[in-house]
């Protein structure tokens, strides 16, 4: 009890400066300050999420999904996002048992532990992705440029590999570079913009979509799409998969184009939008029914969709910001209420 009340007193006494920094930011008035201000130390919420989800009502924060919430409850929902053997939360892991089920990922070309090289497949183009294994938000990913002499070449390849200063500790997987479907190349950079959606089981046990929407890089450097690199997201409804305004970390404003490109995307029909669907809904079923909840990162290619990562533990702030409203106002509160009743009935 004390801790906690020391833990409450401290948060109180840091709300006034983030307030103050977020208001800084976002260039938000007086008012702002003091409602935000009185609502996250009666609330106990971030200022920070209470300008992206645009918190104008003290009823609005009760549907909001905040992350000590969600912290507490994933452990509840997936208990074996916390185990060692997680086959979500290690890519290699996660690859190998997608191929087992038969489900387009990019084609693994070598995974490196320790500099320890294990060839799978020969390269057959000059670029290739290599990603940590347990790697999050996209750190540390990087595109390698292969000499002509590694291309078709198993023992060059695992030279090049081998001597790669990047991936010199851990645990690496290396994979063909994906090009994305022509329709989204504008919008793409050097990054290959993704979709996140987010999938659970509902009251029948059939794998339901919950969220939709799709990362964009703004960063022209940048080799990753995601919010926390900087990007947009931009929601996609669920049924038409037409994509709506997108938002950004850096400013509270509405963006239908791109803001660095001018390339439109509201109104933009994501291709192969039913399929995608079917998509994450058989992987969830097939290959991952024993998880409660899985964010995948899709890519839509001239070929059809594509998983490129699943993810055991799905932020949810993008989400909430992405939709403008609190997910606990949506079917995904919904479904997460029921399976925390389900899950305290099993315990």
């Amino acid at each position: 009890v004390t801790l906690n009340r020391a833990m409450l007193a401290g948060f109180r006494a840091w709300v006034p400066g983030r307030t103050r920094k977020i208001a800084a930011r976002y260039r938000l008035d007086n008012h702002w300050q003091a409602e935000a201000n009185r609502r996250a130390r009666h609330f106990i919420f971030d200022p920070h999420e209470m300008a992206l989800f645009r918190i104008s009502a003290d009823d609005e924060i009760d549907a909001c999904l905040r992350r000590f919430e969600w912290a507490r409850m994933h452990k509840l929902l997936v208990p074996q996002y916390w185990e060692p053997d997680c086959r979500v939360a290690h890519k290699i892991d996660f690859y190998l048992h997608a191929m087992r089920h038969h489900l387009p990922i990019p084609a693994l070309r070598a995974v490196v532990g320790n500099r320890e090289v294990t060839i799978l497949r020969p390269a057959d183009s000059n670029k290739l992705i290599c990603k940590p294994d347990n790697g999050h938000g996209g750190n540390a990913v990087f595109v390698l440029d292969l000499p002509p002499q590694a291309i078709g070449n198993e023992s060059k390849l695992a030279e090049v590999l081998a001597s790669e200063p990047r991936m010199a500790k851990g645990d690496w997987v290396v994979q063909d570079l994906v090009t994305v479907h022509r329709d989204l190349a504008d919008l793409a950079m050097r990054a290959l913009p993704t979709i996140r959606m987010i999938t659970m089981p509902n009251e029948q046990g059939d794998p339901e979509i919950l969220v939709t929407y799709l990362r964009i890089a703004v960063d022209p450097d940048s080799v990753v799409d995601n919010f926390a690199a900087g990007g947009l997201m931009a929601r996609i409804d669920p049924i038409t998969g037409v994509m709506g305004n997108a938002c950004i970390m850096t400013d509270l404003d509405d963006h239908a184009v791109h803001p660095l490109t001018g390339e439109a995307i509201a109104g933009v029909a994501i291709p192969y939008w039913q399929d995608a669907c079917a998509l994450v809904r058989r992987a969830h079923a097939e290959a991952f029914a024993d998880y409660r909840i899985i964010g995948w990162d899709i890519a839509i290619t001239r070929d059809g969709p594509m998983i490129i990562e699943g993810n055991a533990k799905p932020c949810p702030q993008g989400a909430q910001q992405v939709q403008r409203m609190g997910l606990g106002a949506t079917r995904f509160g919904e479904l997460i209420a029921w399976h925390l009743k389900d899950a305290a009935g099993r315990s």
